[in-house]
């Protein structure tokens, strides 16, 4: 029996939306400015606290892209405001907003051009305050060219089986991939 069948999934969904709305947003609220204080008891420099607004939000949009397709309001709107906040309070909130915008707008033609998820949209604009502009696009490639190299090996599986059918019944959840990114990239700069 698999474990994350459909009908599992779908149960594990109605179950997080039975939860109240008012507590989805207070977790994805607690949730980055745990990772902060953490950050801030270790006595991390802005960069890094920064960059820890992002963990708990990337876990969290993996999963749930991997499991239902979706990338929750409840804990990006929230990460964007820890991200704009501790920019403000380091004195880069120009540098943030930019950086969000830079990356909101790339990724607003992508999904206009070849109709990807409105979550990864919002998605990137957070990788992009907390990271940077630059930063932010350099994962955004990184994250499609790790997605490109997963369906070229999939396609690859499928011909040394002789599969007939479809070889991705849907989407590619993008999520995951641009996570990995931004944990590659962000340890990189």
């Amino acid at each position: 029996m698999n474990i994350l069948d459909a009908d599992t999934l779908r149960g594990m969904y109605r179950r997080m939306l039975a939860v109240p709305a008012s507590r989805r947003w207070a977790f994805g609220l607690l949730m980055p400015g745990f990772a902060v204080a953490i950050a801030l008891l270790c006595d991390a420099d802005d960069s890094l606290t920064m960059r820890c607004v992002l963990l708990p939000m990337l876990t969290i949009v993996t999963l749930t892209d991997l499991a239902w397709r979706r990338i929750p309001n409840w804990i990006v709107v929230p990460s964007m405001a820890w991200s704009v906040g501790i920019a403000a309070v380091a004195g880069v909130l120009p540098s943030a907003l930019t950086g969000g915008a830079i990356c909101f707008a790339a990724m607003l033609g992508l999904h206009l051009l070849f109709r990807g998820g409105e979550g990864d949209v919002k998605l990137f604009a957070v990788i992009g305050a907390a990271l940077g502009g630059s930063a932010g696009l350099e994962a955004m490639l990184a994250g499609y060219l790790l997605a490109a190299a997963f369906a070229v090996l999939l396609i690859a599986g499928r011909l040394t089986r002789r599969s007939t059918g479809p070889v991705l019944a849907g989407h590619l959840p993008m999520a995951p991939f641009f996570s990995l990114a931004v944990l590659l990239t962000a340890s990189g700069n």
